[in-house]
């Protein structure tokens, strides 16, 4: 993906898991500056590979988790032209949702210190990466649906 000066932009993928009336929630692990922050499960979008191939390779990767790309049909609107949201001025994410039918059982692997479940009242409560804030504070309406 270019930018309009002719840079490449940064493309992610992000996970919103919701099930239950609860979104799943990851705290980073590195790098140090942004240890203990919380954000969607998620990852960098390789040259040439889909978004959704991007994020279910990620969440395998993350979580240990199989999703199929048929799970992630949906996307959380962002307020870009491409309807993605800013991260950084080089770097933009789609957020794709998924629905599983049940709470999985998922462990934090090295990207994250832990991954929580959080109700509506808890996920804008918690320390998100600043970039982050505005995607939780829009999945909490979907949440409430």
């Amino acid at each position: 993906m270019n930018t309009q000066e002719g840079g490449l932009l940064t493309f992610v993928v992000a996970l919103a898991a919701i099930c239950d009336r609860k979104l799943l929630c990851a705290q980073r692990s590195y790098p140090e500056k942004l240890r203990g922050k919380w954000e969607l499960p998620g990852g960098k979008v390789r040259e040439g590979e889909e978004p959704a191939a991007a994020l279910v390779r990620e969440i395998k990767e993350e979580l240990d988790w199989d999703i199929s790309p048929l799970q992630l049909d949906e996307i959380l609107p962002g307020p870009l032209p491409s309807g993605n949201w800013p991260l950084f001025e080089d770097a933009q994410m789609r957020v794709m949702l998924c629905r599983p039918p049940k709470l999985p059982m998922l462990q934090a692997g090295d990207s994250h210190l832990c991954l929580q479940w959080n109700p509506t009242e808890k996920v804008t409560q918690l320390d998100w990466l600043k970039p982050d804030l505005p995607i939780a504070e829009a999945l909490i309406r979907v949440l409430k649906k």
